[in-house]
Formats: structure tokens, C-alpha cells, sequence
């Protein structure tokens, strides 16, 4: 991988145990998001994260993400991963939008 044009990304807990949690480098943007979506899931659903925070190419938080949980703690997967989903969707169309709006 060419580290200069490396993406990075990270996930924060928000609440909890606040601080990085687990962080990364991708050869696209598109995969860092894959990457990041992945391990803020698998963290959310394992119980590690109260709260996720996603970071790509060291922006602010493009995403925070409070799941709502059961009246056992527990966290329904598929609605994880169809928030995740959004998320991105949503994340990713902002940042189309500010490029095509600031031309080639």
C-alpha cells in the first residue's frame, strides 16, 4: 500500500470508555469506510461501544451512533447493519455533494 496515499480511519467510543478504539489505513476511501462500518459493528454488537463515532481521513466524526438495546442490553444485528448502511449512505453523499459543488 502507498502510505502517502494511504486513507485512515477510526472508531471512538462516545460515552463509556471514551478514546480511540480501534483505528486503521485503507488504500481507498470507499474501503476505509468498509473497514471502519466492520469493526464499529462488530465492537457495538460485542458490547465494547456504547456509543460509535466513526472517523475517515482524520475529519470530524462523520458519524455517531447510539444504538437502542432490548430491556436485556442486547442489540438486534440487523438493525445495526441497516443503520451502518445509512450512515454511509448519508455520510458519503454530503461529501459528493461539497465535491460537485466545488467543480473539478
Amino acid at each position: 500500500m502507498n502510505t502517502a496515499n494511504a486513507h485512515r480511519w477510526a472508531i471512538t467510543n462516545i460515552g463509556g470508555d471514551p478514546g480511540q478504539h480501534r483505528a486503521g489505513v485503507a488504500e481507498t476511501h470507499p474501503e476505509a469506510w468498509t473497514r471502519a462500518l466492520t469493526a464499529g459493528r462488530a465492537a457495538l454488537l460485542a458490547g465494547e461501544l456504547d456509543t460509535l463515532a466513526i472517523t475517515v481521513d482524520d475529519e470530524d466524526p462523520a458519524a455517531l451512533y447510539s444504538p437502542a438495546r432490548d430491556e436485556r442490553g442486547a442489540l438486534d444485528p440487523a438493525d445495526v447493519t441497516a443503520v451502518l448502511v445509512e450512515i454511509h449512505q448519508n455520510a458519503t453523499a454530503a461529501m459528493l455533494a461539497d465535491r460537485l459543488v466545488a467543480g473539478p
